[in-house]
């Protein structure tokens, strides 16, 4: 016997609102992939930031000599930029207003003809992280040990192929100081405020079978991945719904509590197994 199977799975995760702070700014460096060109550009948050152009915040990429090497930070708004630019960012501010408390820069490179690896690096030490990333107050005091900066709880880089909105594979910026991208690729920086809401919601991966194939038997076993690098997976707000058909026989079951859950090292998420228990389906 035979059946289609499609993987169904809702989450809705609930998370905690920020508070007020202040603002800060990140140089990187970005490098040819033959290493003989570089250019340093910087990603940051202020108050007074937002997602378009903002003047005295924002730096314009000034074009340079046609073909040369070059990198700059795509901008989701290109309202406000000064009249013959174009619109990308050299330095590319966000807001850090409590209302918004998320930011993700994207980064891309032109004028590298090199088929190697580009490399970005920066200095661990600069990066703007809590001191206490608990989100407790430590001191003892019941104070602000701050001093008002808009600290980041999680700092991630990762690439995707330019111009998709595919979700990179994160890497925790506070752990290396260097990441390479391939030719083709574009750069993604995330950045969660301390007390700050992720709204990048997790996502499914390494699904077998896929969604909607066909030709699966019913022995098979079905496998996926749920991640979320950043608040991590809250399994209570998990479901995992099986719907298959055999042709002539549609059903559905609620396949939750009959999945094999192993927590996947480092990455914030859940490996899922589920094994038929045997012939009558589902």
């Amino acid at each position: 016997m035979m059946r289609r199977a499609a993987i169904i799975v809702a989450l809705v995760i609930g998370l905690v609102g920020g508070v007020f702070a202040q603002d800060w700014t990140m140089p990187i460096t970005v490098y040819s992939g033959d290493r003989s060109s570089s250019r340093t550009v910087a990603f940051g948050v202020d108050y007074r930031g937002t997602d378009c152009f903002d003047m005295g915040l924002d730096v314009p990429l000034v074009p340079g000599m046609p073909g040369s090497y070059t990198c700059y930070f795509i901008p989701p708004c290109t309202e406000g930029f000064p009249e013959g630019m174009d619109p990308y960012l050299t330095t590319d501010i966000r807001s850090s207003s409590d209302s918004v408390y998320e930011a993700t820069w994207v980064l891309r490179v032109s004028g590298d003809p090199s088929p190697n690896p580009r490399l970005v690096r920066w200095n661990i030490e600069d990066l703007p992280l809590s001191p206490d990333t608990s989100g407790e107050d430590t001191s003892g005091t019941g104070e602000d040990t701050t001093g008002g900066k808009a600290w980041a709880e999680v700092l991630q880089i990762g690439a995707r192929i330019e111009g998709s909105d595919d979700t990179p594979t994160w890497v925790d910026m506070s752990t290396v100081d260097s990441f390479l991208f391939s030719p083709g690729y574009e750069v993604v920086i995330h950045a969660v405020m301390v007390g700050g809401v992720d709204h990048l919601p997790p996502w499914v991966e390494n699904e077998y079978p896929s969604d909607g194939a066909s030709g699966i038997l019913v022995q098979d076993s079905i496998l996926f991945d749920i991640r979320d690098d950043v608040a991590g997976v809250d399994l209570s707000s998990v479901s995992v719904i099986l719907t298959f058909t055999n042709g002539s026989l549609d059903s559905t079951a609620d396949i939750t509590d009959d999945c094999i859950v192993a927590p996947i090292a480092g990455t914030g998420g859940y490996h899922f197994v589920y094994n038929h228990p045997g012939i009558n389906l589902p």
